[in-house]
């Protein structure tokens, strides 16, 4: 089925007139409107990123054969799988051009949650508005697996890998220059790089590894039920014997358990007590077709309370950890809050005791939960990624807030990235505090 006709009957069903053909402009207007690029903290990271290889027209920018990948301000990750195929597909591409930004970066961040027939779509729309598809050039596809194994999107990485010809057979490819060894250490996971090597080698993308997980595992895997008591006790095993808990983590996930509908409940366990070396050999596990959102908008299981949770943490050490993994990985927003709003004339639910049972906002956004902690290095992240002003429901933003609680370290934070004097109520995607 077409775009046109799929927004032909989206059209209809939501008002806007079902025949395309005597509207010419709603085709347009419509998919433009779904596929628009927002602010959020993953789309603005995507903006810059493709801004130092190429215009905003997709034109690459010379010298084609540089680093720009090394070294980049807002790359946190430091070898950024992503950046090294953007840099290998500039190098490549004979065309010396990339898709336009505004029209490429909806594509990406469907990379994140998404699964391929959501990304079908969009790419599709791509095609039809600059003639290039990212799933049909095996340069740009690599793009879009790189993407997928740097996010953790499993179920994405094994239909892009086995959805078109490999091209190893062109002997393009950014994993024939690349060591297992090496791919492990980018994702700092053994085990997750191991299982991304079998996916990448069942498709001809590279040679078979030899190596295979040592984790030693009783024979059978455990029930639903009995894995999320697992999870339990290693959380609370954490708290006295961090490699104890890690290693029966590991040995859970070793036996292929899948949360499945208790995705979400893990999920948001590990952001508010677990490390974020168990968050992220999580994130593979998190099925993307159990929990996708309205497309195009990536949507976790629980997204608009994990950074908030966070960022909340009295752990701030690990809280920021785990709090980059859920930017980072997760590709999640820092300008969220825990309540969806139905509406403008939606009453809070909590607007007479906003407090919930652990003593948080029920309104808090992720800048607000840092600054009730006093966490000043979260803050400075936070505000590094482009954390916005916003009111909590009691009317207080985060400058006011910390004020009211006499947190000078965290005032002076505000002062540094021009809070204070007004300058910083967008905030700033510098990478000065990352």
């Amino acid at each position: 089925m077409s775009l046109k006709n799929i927004s032909g009957q989206l059209s209809g069903f939501l008002g806007f007139g079902s025949d395309i053909n005597t509207a010419p402009t709603t085709y347009e207007d419509f998919w433009r409107d779904v596929y628009k690029v927002g602010d959020s903290t993953i789309e603005t990271l995507f903006t810059s990123q493709l801004s130092a290889f190429c215009g905003p027209d997709g034109t690459i920018k010379a010298p084609r054969g540089g680093k720009a990948e090394v070294g980049h301000p807002n790359n946190d990750d430091g070898d950024d799988l992503f950046l090294r195929a953007l840099a290998f597909a500039c190098r490549h591409n004979p065309s010396g051009r990339l898709p336009p930004a505004d029209i490429f970066i909806p594509v990406l961040r469907q990379c994140i949650t998404e699964s391929l027939d959501s990304i079908q779509h969009v790419d599709g729309y791509m095609k039809e508005r600059c003639g290039i598809s990212a799933l049909e050039n095996p340069i740009l596809r690599q793009i879009l697996v790189a993407l997928a194994i740097k996010h953790r999107n499993m179920g994405l990485l094994r239909q892009l890998l086995g959805d078109g010809n490999p091209p190893a057979a062109a002997k393009l490819n950014i994993f024939t220059e690349t060591e297992p060894e090496s791919l492990f250490a980018t994702l700092d996971d053994a085990i997750y790089g191991a299982r991304v090597w079998a996916c990448l080698a069942a498709a001809g993308w590279v040679k078979p590894e030899a190596q295979t997980e040592t984790i030693d595992s009783p024979p059978s895997c455990p029930d639903l039920d009995e894995g999320v008591r697992i999870v339990e006790n290693a959380l609370a095993l954490q708290k006295t014997n961090p490699s104890a808990a890690l290693e029966m983590f590991n040995t859970l996930l070793a036996l292929g358990w899948e949360p499945e509908c208790y995705t979400g409940l893990v999920l948001g366990r590990l952001v508010k007590s677990g490390t974020a070396t168990m968050l992220l050999r999580y994130l593979p596990r998190v099925s993307r077709t159990l929990y996708d959102g309205i497309p195009p908008h990536p949507v976790w299981p629980g997204d608009a309370s994990l950074v908030v949770k966070a960022a909340a943490r009295a752990d701030e050490v690990e809280g920021l950890r785990v709090l980059r993994v859920l930017v980072g990985t997760g590709g999640m927003d820092v300008n969220t809050d825990c309540w969806y709003k139905a509406g403008v004339d939606d009453i809070h639910p909590h607007v007479y005791d906003p407090r919930l049972p652990d003593q948080s906002c029920a309104n808090e956004s992720p800048l607000h939960a840092a600054v009730q902690r006093g966490s000043v290095e979260v803050v400075e992240y936070l505000l590094g990624k482009g954390a916005r002003r916003a009111k909590d429901a009691y009317g207080h933003d985060q400058v006011e807030r910390a004020v009211l609680l006499g947190r000078e370290a965290v005032v002076e934070a505000f002062a540094r990235f021009g809070w204070l004097s007004g300058a910083g109520a967008g905030g700033c995607i510098d990478g000065t505090a990352g």
